[in-house]
């Protein structure tokens, strides 16, 4: 079960970290 969710969290970083160079990252929407 660990190894699902180690899974999703790593996705989820790499799929912000990509967001965030294309300046599509929902973080920086927040933000603006």
């Amino acid at each position: 079960m660990w190894l699902v969710l180690t899974v999703f969290s790593t996705l989820g970083v790499g799929v912000e970290v990509y967001n965030y160079r294309h300046g599509t990252s929902y973080l920086r929407l927040d933000y603006s």
